[in-house]
């Protein structure tokens, strides 16, 4: 997700489908009472479309609906890239266990029964909100870490480790097949002098330059 995700300021944005039109509206008034913007769709491929343009931040999804069913449009926005962290919670009048599997099988963050308590809706959606927000924040976290265990974090060329586990992957399959590979060195001759003369930030925009040009 964006930097949106974090924006003290940002309003949710939440998108609807379902195909009573009195449950969209119910839906819409609970949602906008808690300073929220809500989209509509009043079925499966409208409710496809409407995300692609949208891309809200939470998706209230109907389960039963004439032509694409919930699960399917669930399962539909769970393959798209920006789908796959986007919460979604299921609304459906089945409560028995396999439809209940079948939920959360098809990729649904919270499953809930009709009727619907709207007096809750609202808290139910921020409270999913806010979970989606810290999942997607500790995600981004450790992503970081891992980039800065593996790239050098000025030139972003892998570091010593990324080499050192490359080199001994390359080596085990020329073992293995009987095969040879090269290795290229490149030094920077006296690169000490530069940073010793010109300032360690000027060398920093050297080494830079270079990674950029090696990685062209």
């Amino acid at each position: 997700m964006s930097s949106r995700d974090h924006h003290p300021h940002h309003q949710a944005k939440i998108l609807v489908c379902d195909d009573d039109l009195n449950i969209r509206i119910l839906t819409r008034q609970c949602l906008e009472a808690e300073d929220m913007v809500v989209v509509e769709a009043a079925n499966g491929l409208e409710a496809i479309d409407v995300f692609i343009r949208e891309r809200p931040d939470l998706v209230f999804l109907d389960v039963e609906m004439p032509g694409m069913t919930g699960l399917e449009v669930c399962q539909r926005i769970r393959q798209m890239p920006q789908g796959e962290s986007t919460p979604i919670m299921i609304v459906t009048g089945s409560d028995d266990r396999k439809s209940i599997d079948q939920g959360f099988e098809a990729g649904a963050t919270q499953y809930k029964t009709k009727p619907v308590n709207w007096s809750l809706l609202g808290r139910d959606v921020q409270y999913m909100l806010r979970a989606s927000n810290a999942f997607n924040s500790l995600k981004r976290q450790e992503d970081r870490l891992r980039y800065l265990a593996y790239y050098d974090p000025l030139t972003s060329l892998p570091n010593r480790r990324s080499f050192n586990e490359q080199l001994n992957r390359i080596l085990k399959r020329c073992q293995r097949h009987s095969t040879n590979a090269a290795l290229l060195f490149i030094d920077l001759d006296h690169f000490k002098r530069i940073n010793d003369s010109i300032g360690h930030a000027r060398g920093d925009r050297l080494l830079v330059e270079i990674a950029r040009r090696l990685t062209m």
